[in-house]
């Protein structure tokens, strides 16, 4: 199908799964059960329950300090 797609559009730019410094594959954070798990043991870490909308009131700063 790549092949096909390749050949009807040339200039078409296919994202290849790379690796960046710290292993992770590019486009890691763009499939949402790796965006789940991460949140899911950010909770477990932080202990407090993920399924409560009120309990993530106030974690974006400390997501990032956890330097996602």
């Amino acid at each position: 199908m790549q092949e096909m797609v390749m050949d009807s559009i040339p200039n078409l730019e296919i994202e290849e799964a790379k690796e960046k410094a710290d292993g992770q594959k590019w486009g890691h954070w763009r499939h949402v059960d790796n965006r789940r798990s991460y949140l899911l043991e950010f909770a477990k870490k932080m202990q407090f329950d993920p399924l409560v909308k009120s309990n993530w009131k106030g974690m974006t700063a400390r997501i990032v300090a956890d330097q996602v």
